[in-house]
């Protein structure tokens, strides 16, 4: 059942034209906006794997938080807007599973756009930088692109889609999203940390802290409080 959701929700996702809009924007951002850094410390290598690490670990995650946003009102809000959650709930359906196909169906497109994104960086950095060797991220800067960065992502994704879905006011999910991404812009600055083990071992935390939130999220969603929230 749950592989039947997420396909419906995925192909839902794929159709609507806003999403690509979005996916055009916030590439342009990932493109433009490190790259004028990268071309201020090209005269460091070290600097330059450390700012590729933070592209990975960073500018990943805020892609996919922005295409999560956008793909919120497609796959969450909308069926609250237009009432047709009242006919999903009506299925023997459960709640949960429905929340959950909707999360990684957002989460599948988001990762894999984001490797493309991270990747054809790269390639733009070595091709434009004058370097006797070719860059690369470090091992740490390739396990936070490809491992730990979607599970922060799904947990983030599936919290953003509980708020949704049980919160009465879109203005407050727009408001909270905004502050959390400033927050994020914040603590996770260039020059705040280095990414090693023990950065690891930091996001590690971090999951399990979402999983935690998460967890207790998924306690008050129900079938009954979607419902209240639409009224």
């Amino acid at each position: 059942m749950l592989k039947v959701i997420y396909i419906k929700q995925l192909t839902d996702l794929l159709k609507e034209k806003r999403i690509y809009v979005m996916i055009l924007l916030a590439g342009m951002m990932m493109i433009y906006l490190p790259f004028k850094m990268f071309l201020k410390i090209s005269f460091d290598k070290n600097l330059l794997t450390l700012a590729i690490d933070f592209y990975f670990l960073f500018y990943s995650i805020l892609f996919i938080l922005f295409l999560a946003y956008s793909a919120n009102y497609q796959l969450f809000l909308q069926e609250k807007v237009s009432n047709t959650i009242h006919s999903l709930l009506s299925t023997p359906l459960n709640i949960k599973t429905i929340w959950l196909g909707k999360t990684l169906a957002i989460l599948t497109v988001g990762y894999i756009l984001s490797i493309i994104l991270s990747f054809a960086m790269l390639i733009i950095i070595n091709h434009s930088i004058i370097s006797a060797q070719t860059l690369f991220p470090s091992t740490h800067g390739l396990i936070s692109l490809l491992v730990i960065n979607p599970i922060i992502c799904l947990f983030l994704i599936g919290f953003i889609g509980i708020v949704t879905m049980l919160s009465k006011d879109e203005t407050k999910i727009r408001i909270g999203f905004y502050i959390f991404i400033g927050a994020l812009f914040y603590f996770l600055k260039p020059n705040k940390f280095n990414i090693e083990f023990s950065f690891i071992i930091y996001q590690i935390i971090v999951i399990i802290l979402l999983f935690v939130i998460t967890k207790i999220g998924l306690k008050f969603l129900s079938n009954e409080k979607v419902i209240l929230s639409i009224d």
